[in-house]
Parts: C-alpha cells; sequence; structure tokens
C-alpha cells in the first residue's frame, strides 16, 4: 500500500520523492493510525527520501536489515545497501 502511495504521488502528481516520503512519514506518525511495520515502513520512506532507489527496494532492504534475515537480489548496489543497514 505504502509503494502505491509513493508511486501514485511521485508519478502521477509529480512530488518530489522527498515530499510524498516526508508526507507519508507523517500520516505513519499519528496516532490515529495502526500498523504493526510503522517503524519499519518510516525506515523505508526514509531510505527512499535518503537514496535514488525504488520505494519497493527500500522496503526490501529494510525488512531484510532484522536478525537472522538476508536479502538475495541481482542488483550488487542493492545488496550492498542491506548489508550496511544491519
Amino acid at each position: 500500500m505504502i509503494a502505491e502511495c509513493v508511486n501514485v504521488l511521485t508519478k502521477i502528481y509529480k512530488a518530489p520523492k522527498n515530499k510524498a516520503a516526508e508526507s507519508l512519514i507523517d500520516i505513519l506518525r499519528y496516532k490515529g493510525i495502526a500498523n504493526l511495520d510503522r517503524g519499519e515502513l518510516i525506515r523505508a520512506l526514509t531510505l527512499y527520501s535518503e537514496r535514488d532507489i525504488d520505494i519497493v527496494d527500500c522496503i526490501l532492504c529494510v525488512k531484510a536489515s532484522g536478525p537472522n534475515t538476508s536479502l538475495f537480489s541481482f542488483d550488487r548496489e542493492l545488496n550492498k545497501m542491506s548489508e550496511s543497514n544491519r
């Protein structure tokens, strides 16, 4: 769902990626919003605003940064980033 929101904001409405990420982070932090992976999504959106990679790759990278998890991709840069986020 977050990936769809990012794509609509940046592709359809032409919002800058850092503004789209910032707005979605604000929504996730709103006390009325319940989400089990809120912290991971906030980290993924922060990573998205800082790097030149797709939001889905950012989510994968953050999800793979937990204990006993790893990310394997043919994208070497994504693998490096995943390792550095541990």
